[in-house]
């Protein structure tokens, strides 16, 4: 029962990050010309993409240990923004219409994300467990 809430979280963190990260950047853009329900469903969707891909990558992340040491951590930005890319084509080729531009793009979005779902987890660290 605990790991579906933390699942349902992480998506509904996720989904937050990516519009925040929608509404600041000219590089990404998300859904146009849908209902305010859709365009829901669709970050609601492209979140669970998202959190499937960064549990899917965290023996990259594990592996991948040695390149945060000598970074001192600038490297999660880039392993985070591949996550978001990948996402991205994920949501693409399903039509939902979350884009974006350029790889340095998806860094500046991954660093929001990471932000909103990193201030999202502490407060609600009573409610997951991780």
């Amino acid at each position: 029962m605990g790991s579906i809430i933390n699942v349902l979280v992480r998506t509904l963190l996720n989904a937050a990050g990516l519009w925040v990260a929608v509404q600041l950047l000219p590089g990404m853009s998300g859904p146009r010309e849908l209902s305010d329900q859709s365009t829901l469903i669709v970050y609601l969707g492209s979140g669970l993409i998202l959190a499937v891909i960064t549990w899917l990558a965290r023996p990259v992340k594990i592996i991948s240990i040695p390149f945060y040491i000598l970074t001192l951590g600038l490297f999660s930005l880039i392993i985070n923004a591949v996550i978001l890319l990948i996402s991205n084509w994920f949501a693409t080729h399903l039509g939902w219409g979350l884009v974006v531009d350029s790889f340095g793009w998806a860094i500046i979005g991954a660093f929001i994300v990471a932000t909103v779902v990193g201030i999202g987890s502490a407060l609600l660290s009573p409610v997951i467990k991780r």
